[in-house]
């Protein structure tokens, strides 16, 4: 048993990675690297409604909305972006309209295909038109909120 011990340490000892040390010391400070950490799309959501100056209850409203589109999904496997059952105009997370909306986001510089692109471009529309945008919906998220 004791064999088994001592061999299990040198297997682990070798296992580490080589220690790498410092031959010059630098008068630069030391910099924190600080990883960005990115925030879940209802996150996100929240972010922008404050930024936008909208309310917890404009939170709710857009949440259900998004929860009765997509499910909270902008993608329907990696890589393609998730197209309305209906319509397959409408795009992502918040079935943002291609035919009624795409010019308008490009002029903002938003792109509705990734998640936060379709996310500002929903806060905007819904900051402009409310929910009339959704009402093809209305029956699916109304009674959530």
């Amino acid at each position: 048993m004791r064999n088994f011990i001592y061999i299990l340490l040198i297997v682990l000892f070798l296992a580490l990675p080589p220690v790498q040390y410092v031959t010059e010391l630098s008068n630069e400070p030391e910099q924190e690297e600080l990883t960005a950490i990115k925030p879940t799309p209802k996150q996100f959501l929240k972010i922008e409604i404050a930024k936008q100056g909208l309310s917890q209850r404009d939170f709710e409203i857009l949440s259900a909305i998004i929860q009765a589109e997509s499910q909270w999904r902008q993608f329907e496997f990696p890589g393609v972006v998730l197209k309305g059952k209906i319509n397959d105009k409408d795009i992502g997370l918040c079935q943002i309209n291609e035919f009624w909306h795409l010019s308008e986001a490009e002029k903002l510089g938003l792109d509705i295909y990734t998640v936060e692109g379709n996310l500002k471009f929903c806060v905007w529309l819904y900051k402009k038109e409310g929910t009339e945008p959704w009402n093809w919906s209305k029956d699916n998220w109304s009674k959530k909120i």
